[in-house]
């Protein structure tokens, strides 16, 4: 895993990170933003970071599943871009990952099969599903609650974004 120390108002944080985020950091003393996903157990509490909601999700994603931990998430996330990681799935393509430090062919063949459903989905006439997920997971709902609820509202009328879709489920 990679770090990356934040100064915010004075104080420092050590955030894990993906490589592709320390290749987008700016120099030192500028300001930056990071997505963060905060880790919590008696003994500690750790912070990592993502360019952007899409990484982090797919990091929230990664950790659901038995046997991923945070370091082998990260691992995946320092390999592929979302974008990249979503087309391996979409071909098959379990060799690519089963290479990465801390996957193997059996984890890698688990992956495939948790994200085989969310890559037909990804993107429902211009709609980022995950994207939609995520906000109403925010918003309180459970994540299986939420996907059901986005993909019967997508079924029954066309939305031009993700907002619309939203504020449609909310008004229900």
């Amino acid at each position: 895993p990679f770090f990356c120390a934040i100064d915010v108002n004075g104080v420092e944080y050590a955030i894990t990170v993906p490589l592709r985020v320390i290749e987008n950091l700016p120099d030192e003393g500028n300001e930056v933003s990071l997505y963060i996903y905060p880790v919590m157990s008696e003994e500690k509490m750790e912070l990592y970071g993502f360019n952007d909601e899409k990484e982090k999700n797919l990091f929230e994603k990664l950790i659901s599943i038995s046997g991923i931990g945070p370091k082998v998430a990260l691992q995946i996330l320092s390999n592929y871009s979302y974008d990249e990681f979503f087309e391996l799935v979409k071909r098959k393509e379990e060799k690519a990952i089963s290479k990465i430090k801390g996957v193997g062919r059996k984890r890698a063949g688990q992956i495939m099969l948790e994200f085989k459903d969310y890559v037909s989905e990804e993107h429902i006439e211009g709609i980022n599903v995950e994207e939609a997920i995520s906000a109403l997971v925010r918003l309180g709902l459970k994540r299986s609650e939420a996907r059901k609820m986005i993909l019967e509202k997508l079924r029954e009328k066309r939305y031009r974004t993700v907002e619309e879709l939203i504020t449609d489920i909310l008004s229900k």
